[in-house]
């Protein structure tokens, strides 16, 4: 498949899922629409897991894992629908025109393409974080964007960037986002010092 032809194609999708946002948990039409996409690629496999799932391409010489990631979920509006105001249906067009090209081209890594639901409420960070804990994967990358985006709004949070500093200990890229809502008592010092252990050479502190 040409670079054009997938192009092409992500713009389909990109607007297919724009006329459908569903909010966080709620990405019944999202996630079927991906999947109807994904299981048409021979090199790419589907695995279910209960609310959410992933696609895998399994490299037959494969000298290592990584997995990109993309959000799927809208927000609400003033309006009170569902809007895709953040991108997320760009970000997940993106994801899958990235699998196309996986599926054509076939590396010799092993790539998960992680579809993530819930990104607004936090709930689908914590089932990422398992899954790269069970599967060992060494790295992650954020699709469409260019440096991973980590936004501290509550204690429990504060504790999942914690654990992710402690998986990370490679070179990461981090974006770290303080917001109105920090009424825990930490400053951008404290935290920075946590993602230090990333080790990234791109650490960014906004707030």
């Amino acid at each position: 498949m040409e670079i054009s032809t997938v192009l092409n194609e992500e713009k389909k999708i990109r607007k297919l899922l724009h006329e459908v946002p569903e909010l966080s948990g709620c990405e019944v039409k999202t996630k079927r629409i991906i999947t109807s996409y994904l299981n048409n690629l021979h090199s790419i496999r589907v695995i279910y897991k209960g609310d959410w799932f992933y696609a895998l391409y399994k490299s037959p010489n494969s000298s290592g894992r990584i997995a990109f990631r993309a959000d799927m979920d809208a927000v609400r509006g003033e309006d009170g629908l569902a809007h895709h105001y953040c991108g997320h249906d760009g970000h997940t067009a993106t994801l899958l025109a990235f699998a196309f090209y996986v599926n054509e081209t076939k590396p010799d890594r092993d790539i998960y393409f992680i579809f993530q639901p819930a990104e607004e409420t936090g709930k689908g960070a914590l089932m990422v974080r398992e899954l790269l804990i069970e599967e060992d994967i060494e790295e992650i990358f954020r699709a469409k964007e260019e440096l991973p985006i980590m936004t501290i709004e509550s204690f429990e949070q504060y504790k999942l960037i914690q654990e992710l500093a402690d998986i990370y200990q490679r070179n990461v890229s981090v974006l770290l986002r303080l917001t109105s809502g920090n009424q825990f008592g930490l400053d951008k010092d404290v935290l920075k010092d946590i993602l230090v252990r990333c080790r990234s050479s791109r650490l960014h502190v906004l707030g």
